[in-house]
């Protein structure tokens, strides 16, 4: 089946994937009538990035604020389940070169917590990112 190029750019944009029904018929030569069937599925990107647009956790925080703790459950109740999930932290500014890497992998760690306990299925993993921002990011395979 292929798909036409705003079907695309919608499946590459959404979290949760979109919703096609294929119809399918098929006839004989020299026959009269035809077969036909329909199914509905989900059509969805094998790879999904996704970031929030405020700060998910306060400075000097390793613990989710609010506004993460939302934007990480609507993407776990969005995706339901993938492959693999990986968590991406930074630390605050300033942080020394010893400290920094600590505080952002616990970060990345409450991020994968906060998607299982809302449900994402997945092999999750976490990573860092040295450089400084209050954000996180999600990568999710299918």
């Amino acid at each position: 089946v292929t798909l036409s190029s705003s079907t695309r750019r919608k499946v590459a944009r959404s979290l949760g994937g979109v919703a096609v029904k294929v119809k399918v018929k098929a006839t004989k030569r020299n026959v009269k009538g035809s077969l036909s069937a329909s199914a509905s599925t989900k059509v969805v990107p094998p790879r999904i990035v996704a970031r929030p647009s405020s700060a998910s956790f306060a400075k000097g925080s390793t613990t989710l604020n609010a506004k993460g703790l939302k934007f990480l459950t609507s993407v776990a109740k969005s995706v339901g389940k993938a492959k693999r999930a990986t968590c991406t932290a930074h630390p605050d500014s300033g942080m020394s070169t010893a400290a920094g890497p600590t505080q952002a992998t616990a970060r990345a760690a409450a991020a994968c917590a906060a998607l299982n306990a809302a449900g994402l299925k997945a092999k999750f993993a976490t990573g860092v990112t040295l450089t400084a921002s209050q954000r996180i990011s999600v990568t999710v395979s299918r």
